[in-house]
């Protein structure tokens, strides 16, 4: 693995201009939006439990790990936003046949209808999010954040 050094000294460094903070702050700009927008709408749901949500809406009846790991979270911060869920009659624990010590995480009828008021949200946020963008540049964008992830997983 190629490593690039970075060549400044500690006076000229500013990490708040740095792809690091720029994508952080982008991230938190999304949520706060998506939180936003749910909250205008009266869904009584976080950014982090739509994503829940959505993610379940993928890929129905993942264990509790499955899901923590779609999700990038610790099991018990998923555990958590499962559990919140649950209480709210959007996903339901079913044990799994094959393994009883398992459950599996599905979408209730409420949690479907809701996704597909999500999956509204989510679509006027990309349109923001993309605006004034050339297609080539977000697939470029796409490639260097893609190859940040997986730099950082290989160390990580």
């Amino acid at each position: 693995m190629h490593i690039q050094r970075i060549n400044m000294n500690q006076t000229d460094f500013n990490p708040l201009d740095k792809i690091p903070f720029l994508i952080a702050r982008t991230h938190r700009t999304i949520h706060n939006s998506l939180n936003r927008r749910l909250a205008e709408r009266g869904l009584d749901i976080t950014s982090e439990q739509a994503i829940v949500i959505m993610r379940c809406g993928i890929k129905d009846g993942m264990t509790q790990q499955e899901l923590s790991d779609a999700i990038f979270k610790e099991k018990s911060s998923a555990k958590r936003l499962i559990d919140n869920l649950v209480k709210k009659n959007l996903l339901v624990r079913i044990t799994d046949q094959n393994d009883k010590r398992n459950k599996r995480i599905y979408l209730t009828h409420g949690g479907k209808a809701l996704r597909q008021k999500m999956s509204l949200i989510a679509i006027e946020i990309l349109e923001i999010v993309c605006a004034n963008i050339e297609e080539q540049e977000m697939i470029i964008c796409k490639k260097v954040l893609t190859q940040i992830f997986d730099n950082l997983n290989k160390v990580n």
